[in-house]
């Protein structure tokens, strides 16, 4: 690659063109609003034990923090502490990423999500 070929149009694969125009759908639990059902799993951890002190020295805001899923909302039942904790709020969820590779996915995940929230988010 050249300096010159820098910002030049080129031809897209077949491929890419395919992966271009993927829309990934929201899960259900982002859909429904401000009302999120959660439930925590075990703690994030390594599978070789002697990793651990590397990787929590490389993550150190959420190595060991618990594991989350997103369930979807039931609005009409009451949940209790042993089944899943309810959030309903109007501030920000801060949810980590480790970024691995496909994080086009992720972008536009975030995209979808934003353009419900706010119709005046774009993406390119």
């Amino acid at each position: 690659m050249n300096a010159d070929d820098l910002g030049s149009p080129r031809e897209l694969t077949g491929l890419q063109r395919r992966r271009a125009l993927y829309q990934p759908e929201l899960p259900p639990c982002l859909v429904q609003g401000t009302r999120i059902r959660v439930e925590f799993g075990d703690s994030t951890t390594t599978i070789d034990s002697k990793c651990a002190d590397i990787v929590a020295q490389a993550f150190p805001h959420i190595f060991g923090q618990k594991l989350v899923r997103f369930l979807e909302p039931h609005m009409d039942t009451v949940v209790s502490e042993s089944d899943a904790q309810v959030i309903q709020e109007n501030s920000p969820i801060r949810v980590g990423v480790v970024f691995s590779g496909r994080q086009d996915r992720l972008w536009k995940l975030y995209l979808g999500r934003s353009s419900l929230m706010d119709p005046h988010v774009t993406g390119g």
